[in-house]
């Protein structure tokens, strides 16, 4: 049985706050990466500038008139790839997005997809983030269809890519609507502080695999920016069992590695989670219940079968 497969790539660089300084720098990185055969090559979050929240509005400009977004655009033209820039500030309006576009190798947008979740925090870097106070948040999830080959005979085959961007990493229910919407490789372009990067990144990254038998490809940003933030780096493939497949450090760099799709199939039917919905009722502290007498309406007294009942559930 032929294996369905696709060479796929990762870029992880030190993003400055001109587009024309990150062309120079993503633009041999891309060349590196169609030359060693990948179809689909990922760039991290914010890829076109990082810069100030204060400059922000300042900085970002109209799709087509964004000299980082033209660039990337002539590459996967010129490579004959799929180039997916994980993230770029563009302006709509009066409003900025944090959105995602994923060329074709004719140059056409397949997909866009507005980052939904923004990441407001105190990270422990000793800078505050309020990403909603500059970008606009999106409203819906999107799945990517990509033609493929099949490694031996050339026959079409559809790939799905759910598309997710950095602190949407942290709510695991758009990972779950994307998987049950078909995908098979989920990315995250991303700019983790370093303090989250440490603690967080790597286990939330496998988490997402193993919870939706999916692959899961990271690009991220890496080093201290013209901004003054610290982003974490380790950019990473992770395979649907949650294992790490290639992995970077924190050095700029490159990520290349052959996926075999069959291996999400293989994942969920040792551990078949994905179609598996249970009904429960949601806990309340207004009422102490007990639970040997709660039945299918989940009021004491009850004599049916509890909803939430957990037997012969592993772990």
């Amino acid at each position: 049985m032929t294996k369905l497969s696709l060479r796929l790539a990762a870029l992880q660089f030190c993003g400055a706050a001109s587009s024309e300084e990150n062309i120079k720098r993503v633009s041999p990185l891309i060349e590196s990466a169609a030359s060693r055969g990948a179809r689909y090559i990922l760039l991290p979050e914010i890829s076109n500038f990082v810069t100030a929240a204060e400059h922000v509005h300042n900085t970002a400009v109209d799709e087509a008139d964004d000299p980082f977004l033209e660039a990337m655009r002539a590459h996967a033209i010129e490579f004959q790839c799929f180039l997916h820039v994980g993230s770029a500030l563009v302006r709509v309006g009066d409003k900025v997005f944090n959105r995602s576009l994923l060329f074709d190798a004719h140059g056409t947008i397949r997909a866009r997809y507005d980052k939904i979740h923004l990441f407001d925090a105190l990270p422990g870097d000793g800078k505050t983030y309020r990403e909603s106070t500059t970008i606009t948040p999106g409203t819906r999830a999107i799945l990517a269809p990509i033609d493929i080959n099949r490694a031996s005979n050339g026959q079409k085959q559809e790939l799905i890519i759910g598309l997710s961007i950095c602190y949407d990493l942290r709510f695991p229910l758009l990972y779950r609507a994307l998987a049950q919407g078909g995908a098979k490789l989920i990315t995250v372009p991303a700019a983790f502080t370093k303090p989250t990067g440490r603690d967080h990144w790597e286990i939330l990254l496998r988490a997402r695999a193993i919870e939706n038998s999916c692959f899961v490809l990271a690009a991220a940003q890496t080093g201290r920016h013209d901004d003054g933030r610290e982003t974490w780096g380790h950019s990473m493939l992770v395979a649907p069992d949650g294992h790490i497949m290639e992995a970077l450090g924190a050095d700029e760099g490159l990520l290349v590695a052959d996926i075999n799709l069959d291996a999400t199939e293989q994942a969920q039917k040792r551990i078949p989670s994905m179609p598996y919905r249970a009904n429960f009722i949601p806990p309340s502290l207004s009422e102490a219940v007990d639970t040997s007498r709660v039945g299918d309406t989940g009021r004491v007294g009850d004599t049916g079968e509890a909803r939430f009942s957990s037997e012969a559930h592993g772990s």
